[in-house]
């Protein structure tokens, strides 16, 4: 039988610990290997519990993530560290990824995102173990995605920026999402937001109008080509996050 996924918890929230606890206990290959809401025992847990995952909330009470971090990025091994926070800030984001995170997941986010970014995580881990490398995919690809959009001179402030951020993410780990994209991309967006579908999708349109006009040509050939920055027309919503969803694929294809 294959070992279970042991999960180490840092959130200074007793019940976001303790519902999180639930959800991973309920899953066959995971268990629970301690929980804490102090940054000095967790990092006493990490040396001494061995986790293969430690989810920690950042930058709240006394969970000092990237204080964590930094500590961590000392030792000889340490664990892949996935950072969920209801205060998303861009410059957190970037240190953090810097230090190694492997993802951030901004509350409230979509469990089953969750369990699968931990799935990822302990692969990443094991195979790191054994003398390979797994890079960690998600604070990279947050970070590219923010700063194509500000390519696009988008404001980080307007809702609309967000949901686009959080779309071309879907649509890049769920390619068949965007099929259906009133179905898939606005209703999981919606419901992570509590908002309503229409309001992402009028978010979305938003943005992408606002933004067209600031741009320059030069960014709008990179991103959809000669044919688009010679024309009056804005893309769709699902077309500008099919075209940056394409654009980072086969980067890293190529690299």
């Amino acid at each position: 039988m294959a070992e279970k996924i042991r999960v180490l918890l840092a959130d200074p929230d007793n019940d976001s610990r303790y519902l999180l606890s639930g959800f991973i206990d309920d899953e066959e290959d995971m268990v629970v290997a301690g929980s804490t809401d102090d940054s000095a025992e967790l990092l006493e847990m990490i040396r001494s519990l061995q986790p293969h995952v430690v989810v920690m909330g950042l930058g709240q009470k006394d969970i000092y993530g990237i204080d964590v971090l930094q500590k961590l990025s000392h030792l000889k091994q340490s664990p892949p560290v996935i950072i969920v926070t209801a205060f998303y800030r861009e410059d957190e984001v970037q240190k953090a990824a810097s230090l190694g995170a492997y993802c951030f997941l901004q509350k409230p986010y979509n469990i089953l995102d969750l369990l699968v970014k931990i799935r990822q995580a302990a692969v990443g881990n094991r195979e790191a173990g054994n003398g390979e490398t797994s890079p960690p995919v998600y604070p990279s690809l947050d970070k590219e995605i923010s700063e194509i959009l500000q390519e696009f001179k988008m404001p980080a402030r307007i809702g609309g920026y967000k949901f686009l951020r959080d779309g071309i993410i879907m649509a890049i780990e769920k390619p068949e999402s965007l099929e259906l994209i009133t179905k898939y991309i606005y209703l999981d967006i919606a419901r992570k937001y509590n908002t309503t579908s229409s309001r992402v999708e009028r978010a979305m349109r938003h943005a992408i109008e606002s933004s067209w006009e600031k741009c320059s040509l030069q960014t709008i050939r990179k991103y959809f080509g000669p044919a688009m920055s010679n024309s009056d027309k804005r893309p769709s919503n699902g077309n500008f996050i099919a075209a940056i969803a394409d654009y980072l694929q086969l980067k890293k294809a190529v690299r």
